[in-house]
């Protein structure tokens, strides 16, 4: 079947099929990153953050990819708008680093002193 011709239109029919999947979103990302599609990696990310059950590194990747594509004012923005509470310490580092890139010096000092802790 053309379903399983790739891994790419393998989790490309499981996110059709099953759209609320946090891992189906999370290893389209995966297979997206492999392929060197970093860009085209987020928007996975993001929906798999939309479900309930994701991948706990589904955030970390959203910034990671934002930042990997120079997009640092739309990977702050997420992070602004995202989780505030039990986030991990790489996640905050990205987060840190994003608001450096958009001379965010308040947030900046916020992080820091998050990440001091």
């Amino acid at each position: 079947s053309s379903i399983w011709a790739s891994d790419e239109a393998l989790f490309a029919h499981a996110t059709d099929v099953l759209p609320r999947s946090g891992y189906a979103w999370h290893l389209r990302g995966m297979v997206a990153l492999r392929a060197g599609q970093v860009e085209e990696s987020i928007p996975y990310f993001i929906n798999a953050t939309q479900c309930t059950r994701h991948h706990h590194q589904d955030n970390e990747l959203v910034l990671q990819g934002y930042l990997q594509t120079n997009q640092y004012e739309k990977g702050l923005k997420w992070a602004e708008e995202g989780p505030k509470e039990g986030l991990s310490k790489q996640y905050l580092e990205l987060w840190l680093e994003l608001a450096r890139h958009q001379d965010a010096q308040q947030r900046v000092l916020e992080l820091q002193k998050i990440l001091e802790r």
